[in-house]
């Protein structure tokens, strides 16, 4: 690679040229473009100050422009203009550098730096004329060349003014005044020397500025204090201030004369020492020329508040000075010579030697030595600007310390102070922010000495002044704040101070040091304590700072006399506030109280609980204290009087106890302004009187001034008299001369105290009336010894009250005051009771009447009838009973209590007695005393019906308690026993538990009763199974094999709930109760005796199958047909779900016990007859992995199944045999087909002989593409290999379906054409044959192990399938039948007539009593069609009644073509087959059953897809396939029929189902319960459920049929609603009689639901003809599938041969129900 000093070499030998410039277009395009307004006259003025001029003129000489009138008329516009100033004149240097482009003034001092200035003349100028001293230089253009020529002015035309003739190129128009007067007015700010600058028009003066300055103030400043230095280049010598004045003088519109203005200012000018290093000085000199000074100077201009005030009103007429000075919210400039674009980001102004960019309005800082030149610059202006607001703030400090403040100065202090605070406030600069930033930050940082701001306490470091609260204003006095003044003109300042941590708000510190440097006036009190109340609801504290802020409060308090000093209360001392309500303000309170003067102006829970002090009300009683111990309480009586009155009026809303304390503290005193015969006194309340009290008149009677401020409660609660004492009046009886009527009339005027009514009804004053006749008695009585005058109390004997015949009303005074003094106006109860219980039967009659008819007004509140001890009651038993020992409903007798007399039941509430007796007493009645078996029944229905009464500790305490009565058999003869609710059950009485269990029936309430103590209708699972377990031999011998395995299948069905007990399932795997199956004839499993001893001694035997009980482990589970025949071992009844059930407890597979061999004999080869077996397997590969709906996936299918058949390798061999081995028992057979893995290609090989069989090869290739091959499987896949495409197709097989499913799977699937195949086959042979030697990995006897062996042939299944089907045909028969060639379905069409040998059945004889029945073992028959045909022969051949009988007529039919496809038979008709068919039909419904499985799994095998028919029809498959890979969950019961819900539902779903649809399924399952009974189902095998989406209307699960009903909501509901609202009351009635006979009508009365299950009731709707046909016909197509599963030809059969069956049954009963068509 070239190097550059390389590639320079070769031009070594080239010719040099010089550069050349287009100067017109370099002056026109770059040096006379200036973005600035008036830049030609800034230049000048520059270099005008350069040259040390003190004055400029600049004469514009203008024309008038003719302009048409749509141009606006004639115009003045300017055609020269002339520049001069009275600097210094051109030096032949300057002429020199005058006409070179770019070689600047070397100076550094002057402003000047890249020499291109002067060319701004340019832009407006095609060749400027110059004059200096006595030489000119002119400017002209040849082409685009500028020359000059220099020449000498004559003698005349000398003078001091050099001038610069612009004679313009085009005319412009007139500077305006006021625009070019702010730009003279800006650019005069800082020049050194120019001072005068007059702006002429056509020799008129427009414009003249003159400034004028003071000489320099030095300003001191501690160097210790300012950090002088930057960092590397400049320090700080010194600091000199003049203040500046600029006159302006203006000639303004339409004026003649010149307007004069006048503005102030200082400018502070610091000189600075310059170190620059060496390599800066390089970089610097390099960049601009000159080398950087050793001195330069940096001026800031600013304004105080005086001078800026003194100019504003200037501002307001004359806009000239707006930039000179700028207001709060603009920036200042820099200045380098003159104004830039660049702004300061404060309010001054800000000139030094920057280093700008080529066009000089910015600062360079892109450059990288400028740039650090520029910087640091700048941070001396950051320094400087310190140093001035320092000043400042000091000058204002010593103002403020030395003048007498008041209101009007410290304003004027404040607003000086805050104008010079936003003058030196930095916010962001334009265009570049880093000015602002690098002034601000050296600003800040330049100083040790913190940053003083104004406070209210004049000038004070930044951190100690605070940010005013407005909350705070009115008593923070001390701490300085920032005035609202301040505030409001510096918000920026001081938000950017508190941002940055230096300024704070005020706090609760602050606070604190308030509250400890002064005491508080009553208003500043208020005011703290305001703010204290919202701090706290804001702001989070401590009980700390309240402790401070009471340690450190002082109020200071007004004197209480005049001419005293003020009262100081530490707020620590306060303990109480006083309600502004409770004593007036001129009462004395207690120091330890908050002054009402302050406590007046806030709530009572902002003083106790608001402030958080801990204060609280003063307690009335704790005032009495203090008010009645000072000194004029005991002389002065209007000050009592003022007490009084207080007390008084808080009286009635005191609390007791401290009302007590007042009237303790005032009754010990002499309180009571009282006038006794004229003398005013103070007495002691006792010995007080009121006025009304005129028995005696020298008496002292109360005298107030105001008697309405005292109340008359108030006095006598203190024992102020309102009557004359009793002992007083007793002792003057001679002055009253009184009798007791008078005495009685005199006392019911007074208001008695309480001891005085105690003495008066222990003193016997008054007489009883004596018989008529009888002569008076002196004998007294008091008053509460006799009764009112009254007939009824005369008439039951009581002593009546003498009132010498007087009238008594109950509400006279006099009246009042006898029952004060206790007259009796009632019978007391227990009185009543006495009186009842001894008077005879007559006057008790009389006595309970009055009871009854004063019971509301008098003994509703008196009477208890629990405390009643004394029996008064009539009974039924001519006896008296307590209240609580009887009860009005006579059905309680039943239990043994006592039941009230018929004569007061109907007042059985006003007595006292209940209905019935509590739950807690009929609890302990029934288990003290159960009942016998004769009056169970009554007993349990009398308790039934007290249900709602018994709590969950009731329930649970009868659950577990004997109190049940079963009778026993015993030697003393029949006996009876009691137990607990939960070891009997109901059950039907064709249960199959009956002698294993107790069931009993008390009736249908009685029963109801036992259900809520635990009672079920049946045994759990988890009974049976613990039952089964512990006495399976029992149940297999009372059962039989077939209701046996019914049990085993409902212990499977729940087996979950079994885990709950360990012990259980532990013994479920040890013990021998499971039933297993072998077949006759070969030996037992295991050995001969094993078996027998697993079997526990009980076995049964059925023709050619035996069962036993064994163990789990002793039981294998049939997955190979051939391998159980050959060997017989000890099998699973072929039920799915007892296989799974039997493989948890330990069972295996058969298959997994049994080693199979395959041998291969002889040499294999490639042939013709394995080529085409070969194609045949690739050609149909497609087709053997249809599984009848789709392609195979899932768990049977293997994962490349298709990809092993296309790649399997087929040979022919001699001769191939299987070695199957179990329990060391070998059986040898010979096969047609088996299957090995060539290690070495890697693939599988079938071996076939010649004679092949397709059954070995279906079995073979089953054993690779399923996980697990069954019988039905080979069938299939047998089928499919040896039937013609042409006969699938025929016969229903969806081959060209098949076909169309993948693209991907047609070259494997597609039907090889003859041409083809012929092809193929020439192609095969063209191959060598197979190298002999080439399976070397084999066994010397070719064997091949197999996973799975198929079976030897299905003759023995078919057998055992037709004779599951027909259960009394003859064995033989049906053999003969099978090997005749006959497939099954072609045999069974014929059996259906009937005409075929039949074999009597043995009925099981009905169940004997448990005393007669034989425990021996006995032999199993078969019960017909739900015998045991349905579960044992079904199982062998998997499910025989769906899959097997499905796979095989499929298989059959496929083979031979003849066999017809429309159903089960073809033939006509005959009695005798319409009549086995019907047995058929009842024997299918027969076989319902139902389910109690808490969830299921719902899914059910996919049904094959049916090409729509002509017209086309909803699918069927879809309508009644179970929701895929949904559970269900049983939700609850109605009337006894189980309903599930989808778990997807949630509680949400559930509860909508059972709430808001609760009456559309109680219709819904009564509906279903009437098509059972037509159906002759039992009602229990008929289930809802209720799923969110889909389209299955119902499904048949395993012979349960299950029913949606979303659908009946939808398409049924809404008629029966509407037949319920229009029927009317006969409708109604009607109805509610055809409920009564409709099956499964449900009433609450008649079988109340348990606790766990959902109560519903009946449906009192007629359901409409259309529903019951649409259920039918649904019913009708499940049932069908208990013969089919597909919906083909024979399942239509089958449900037509239903609906024709049973339509006249279900029209019958429907219009029984009023439902007509």
């Amino acid at each position: 690679m070239q190097t550059l000093d390389s590639l320079r070499s070769t031009l070594n030998s080239s010719v040099e040229e010089k550069v050349e410039v287009n100067q017109r277009h370099l002056i026109d395009k770059i040096l006379a473009r200036y973005s600035a307004e008036f830049t030609v006259y800034r230049e000048l003025l520059q270099n005008s100050n350069d040259a040390a001029a003190t004055g400029v003129q600049i004469l514009f000489q203008t024309s008038v422009q003719n302009r048409s009138f749509w141009q606006g008329g004639n115009k003045r516009v300017v055609t020269s203009a002339t520049f001069k100033n009275n600097g210094r004149p051109f030096s032949s240097d300057d002429w020199s550098r005058l006409r070179k482009i770019a070689e600047g003034n070397p100076s550094f001092s002057s402003v000047g730096l890249f020499g291109v200035g002067f060319y701004s003349l340019f832009s407006i100028c095609e060749e400027p004329f110059v004059t200096s001293g006595s030489e000119s230089m002119g400017f002209f253009w040849k082409g685009d060349m500028l020359y000059t020529k220099r020449g000498q002015l004559p003698p005349e035309a000398i003078s001091e003014w050099t001038s610069f003739y612009l004679t313009m190129r085009e005319p412009v128009d007139l500077p305006d005044t006021e625009a070019f007067g702010r730009f003279l007015a800006t650019s005069l700010a800082f020049t050194s020397t120019l001072k005068r600058v007059e702006v002429l028009v056509d020799d008129q003066p427009v414009l003249i500025f003159d400034k004028k300055t003071t000489e320099p103030r030095p300003l001191s400043y501690s160097k210790k204090v300012y950090t002088l230095s930057s960092p590397s280049i400049f320090t700080l010598d010194s600091v000199g201030i003049r203040t500046v004045q600029l006159d302006v003088q203006v000639k303004e519109d339409a004026a003649k004369d010149l307007s004069a203005y006048q503005t102030f200012m200082r400018i502070a000018a610091a000189s600075l020492s310059v170190r620059a290093s060496t390599q800066l000085t390089r970089d610097m000199e390099r960049t601009t020329k000159k080398k950087p000074p050793s001195q330069t100077t940096m001026q800031i201009m600013w304004s105080n508040c005086d001078e800026y005030e003194s100019s504003s009103a200037v501002r307001g007429k004359l806009h000239m000075f707006d930039d000179l000075l700028p207001a709060s919210n603009d920036q200042g400039r820099i200045f380098i010579g003159f104004p830039t674009f660049q702004t300061t980001g404060s309010m001054a102004q800000l000139a030094a030697h920057l280093i700008p960019t080529v066009e000089r309005e910015s600062i360079d800082f892109v450059d990288p030595s400028l740039n650090v030149w520029n910087q640091e610059l700048l941070s001396m202006g950051g320094l400087l600007a310190r140093i001035l607001f320092d000043d400042e703030m000091v000058e204002i400090n010593r103002l403020y310390e030395a003048m007498a403040l008041d209101p009007q100065s410290t304003s004027w202090l404040a607003k000086k102070a805050a104008h010079s605070m936003n003058a030196f406030h930095f916010k962001p600069s334009t265009p570049s922010v880093l000015v602002s930033r690098i002034l601000e930050v050296y600003f800040s940082k330049s100083s040790s000495e913190a940053l003083k701001i104004f406070s209210s306490v004049g000038i004070r470091d930044a951190m100690k002044v605070r940010l005013p609260d407005a909350a705070m204003t009115s008593f923070i006095k001390n701490v300085p704040v920032v005035p609202p003044s301040v505030l409001e003109s510096c918000g920026d300042m001081l938000k950017a101070l508190e941002k940055k941590g230096v300024l704070r708000k005020l706090g609760i510190q602050d606070v604190l040091t308030e509250l400890a440097s002064r005491p508080l006036s009553e208003e500043e009190t208020i005011a703290l304590f305001t703010w204290w109340m919202s701090f706290t609801r804001e702001h989070a504290y401590t009980r700390a700072d309240v402790d401070n802020i009471l340690k450190s409060t002082l109020l200071l308090l007004p004197p209480t006399v005049k001419n005293q000093e003020n009262n100081i209360q530490p707020l620590a001392y306060v303990k109480h506030h006083v309600p502004r309500h409770l004593i007036p303000g001129d009462l004395p309170i207690p120091e330890s109280c908050l002054p009402l003067t302050v406590s007046n102006h806030f709530k009572k829970a902002d003083l106790e609980g608001g402030l958080g002090f801990g204060w609280t009300e003063l307690p009335i009683s704790a005032w009495a204290d203090f008010v009645t111990s000072r000194p004029q309480f005991l002389t002065d009586m209007v000050f009592v009087e003022k007490v009084l009155a207080v007390f008084s009026r808080h009286y009635g809303s005191l609390p007791h106890r401290a009302r007590d304390h007042v009237i303790g503290v005032l009754r010990n005193l002499r309180c009571i302004p009282t006038k006794r015969v004229n003398q005013p006194s103070l007495q002691f309340p006792a010995d007080s009187y009121f006025s009304k009290v005129n028995l005696f008149p020298d008496l002292p009677f109360v005298e107030l001034q105001n008697p309405k401020a005292v109340s008359e409660v108030f006095l006598k609660a203190l024992g102020v008299r309102e009557h004359v004492e009793l002992q007083m009046v007793f002792s003057r009886l001679k002055e009253l001369d009184w009798d007791y009527l008078k005495l009685v009339k005199y006392l019911a005027t007074c208001n008695l105290k309480p001891e005085e009514l105690e003495r008066l009804r222990v003193t016997p004053i008054f007489p009883k009336e004596q018989p008529e006749g009888a002569p008076p008695s002196r004998e007294r009585f008091r008053a509460g010894d006799l009764y009112i005058p009254d007939e009824k109390f005369r008439s039951f004997g009581l002593p009546v009250m003498d009132l010498k015949k007087i009238n008594w009303k109950s509400h006279t005074p006099e009246a009042n005051l006898l029952k004060d003094l206790g007259i009796k106006t009632f019978i007391a109860v227990d009185e009543f009771v006495k009186l009842a219980a001894a008077a005879d039967s007559s006057h008790r009659r009389s006595m309970l009447a009055y009871f009854v008819e004063h019971f509301k007004a008098t003994y509703a509140s008196l009477y208890r009838p629990q405390a009643v001890k004394t029996p008064f009651l009539p009974t039924t038993g001519d006896t008296l009973a307590l209240p609580a020992d009887c009860y009005a409903d006579p059905e309680a007798a039943i239990m043994g209590f006592t039941v009230l007399h018929p004569e007061w039941r109907s007042e059985k509430d006003k007595l006292g007695v209940s209905d019935h007796p509590p739950a807690s007493v009929l609890v302990d009645r029934l288990l003290r005393s159960p009942p016998g078996v004769a009056v169970a029944p009554a007993v349990f229905g009398y308790l039934a019906a007290r249900l709602s009464g018994f709590s969950r500790q009731d329930w649970a305490a009868l659950a577990q308690r004997e109190f049940v009565p079963v009778p026993v058999v015993g030697k003393a003869g029949q006996g009876q026993k009691w137990v607990s609710p939960r070891a009997v059950y109901f059950g039907p009485g064709s249960s199959l538990y009956t002698n294993h269990f107790t069931y009993v029936d008390f009736g249908a309430a009685g029963n109801a009763f036992l259900r809520a103590c635990g009672t079920v209708a049946e045994p759990s699972p988890l009974d049976l199974a613990r039952s089964l377990v512990d006495t399976s031999s029992t149940y297999l011998d009372s059962l039989g094999p077939e209701k046996y395995l019914d049990l085993l299948r409902t212990i499977a069905a729940n087996r979950a709930t079994l885990k709950s007990d360990s012990s259980l399932v532990r013994r479920m795997k040890t013990q021998p109760w499971l039933i297993g199956v072998k077949s006759s004839g070969g030996a037992q499993a295991g050995g001969s005796d094993e078996g027998q001893d697993h079997s526990g001694g009980s076995s049964g035997q059925l023709s050619s199958h035996t069962v036993q009980l064994a163990r789990a482990t002793d039981i294998f589970l049939v997955d190979d047909i051939t391998v159980n025949q050959l060997f017989h071992p000890l099998g699973c009844p072929a039920d799915e779900l007892l296989e799974h059930f039997y493989s948890e407890l330990g069972a295996t597979w058969l298959t997994a016990a049994v080693h199979t061999e395959e041998r291969v004999r002889g040499s294999p080869t490639l042939t013709d007859a394995s080529n085409k077996m070969q194609q045949l397997i690739r050609s149909r590969a497609l087709l053997l992995l249809y599984d009848g709906q789709a392609i195979r996936s899932g768990n049977d299918m293997a994962k490349n199944a298709e990809k092993l058949l296309q790649e399997l390798t087929v040979l022919q061999v001699p001769e191939i045999h299987i070695v199957r081995t179990f329990q060391k028992r070998s059986q040898t057979e010979q096969t047609t087909a088996c299957l090995k893995y060539d290690t070495k290609r890697k693939g599988y090989l079938l071996y076939v002989v010649k004679q092949v069989d397709f059954f070995d090869v279906g079995r073979a290739i089953g054993q690779i593409i399923l996980r697990n091959c069954r019988l039905k499987d080979s069938l299939l896949l047998s089928t499919l290999l040896s039937t013609s495409v042409e006969n699938l197709q025929r016969k229903g097989f969806p081959v060209n379906r098949i076909l169309k499913l993948s693209d991907s799977k047609l070259k494997h699937a597609q039907i090889v054409k003859d041409q083809e195949q012929k092809k193929a086959r020439k192609e095969e042979e063209a191959k060598n044959h197979l190298d002999p030697h080439r399976g070397s990995n084999e066994t010397l006897d070719g064997a091949v192990q197999s996973p799975r062996p198929p079976p030897k042939d299905i003759h023995s299944d078919s057998v055992e399938q037709l004779r599951a089907m027909f259960p009394d045909a003859d064995r033989a028969f049906v053999q003969s039948q099978i090997h005749s060639g006959k497939s099954p379905a072609e045999v069974a069409n014929e059996m259906l007539e009937g005409n075929y040998p039949k074999t009597p059945l043995v009925s099981p004889p009905p169940p004997l009593p448990a005393k007669d029945r034989d425990d021996g073992v006995g032999n199993v028959t078969d019960g017909g069609g739900g015998g045991i045909s349905d579960s044992l022969f079904g199982g062998w051949f998997g499910k025989a009644k769906d899959q097997l009988v499905r796979t095989v007529e499929f298989a059959q039919q496929a083979i031979g073509p003849t066999t017809p496809t429309a159903g089960p038979s073809t033939r006509d008709p005959t009695p005798a087959s319409v009549a086995n068919l019907h047995r058929h039909l009842e024997n299918s419904i027969s076989t319902l059953r139902a389910t109690r499985e808490p969830s299921f799994l719902a899914t059910i095998p996919p049904e094959p897809p049916r090409a729509p028919p002509t017209p086309p029809t909803p699918l069927l498959s879809s309508q009644c396939a179970a929701p895929a890979a949904n559970d269900l969950i049983l939700a609850a019961h109605i009337a006894g029929t189980p309903v599930y819900v989808d778990r997807a539902l949630g509680a949400t779903g559930v509860m909508e189902l059972l709430q808001i649809h609760r009456a559309d399924l109680e219709a819904f399952v009564a509906l279903l319960r009437v098509l059972a009974d037509v159906f002759g189902a039992a009602p229990e095998t008929v289930h809802v459920f209720w799923d969110r989406d889909g389209g299955v209307i119902a499904f048949n699960r395993s012979n349960m049929l299950f029913f949606n009903i979303r659908f009946y909501i939808t398409m049924h509901a809404a008629a029966r609603r509407a037949t319920t609202q229009t029927g009317g009351a006969s409708s109604s009635r009607r109805q509610q009689q055809q409920q009564q006979r409709i099956p499964g009508a449900w009433s609450r009365e008649s079988e109340p639901l348990l606790p766990d299950d959902v109560q519903t009731g009946s449906s009192s709707a007629v359901e409409s003809f259309d529903a019951y046909v649409y259920w039918f016909l649904t019913f009708c197509h499940e049932l069908a599938h208990n013969f089919v599963r597909e919906h083909d030809a024979s399942h239509e059969y089958w449900m037509s041969s239903f609906a024709e069956r049973y339509t006249g049954t279900m029209v019958r009963v429907t219009r029984g129900l009023g439902a007509e068509p």
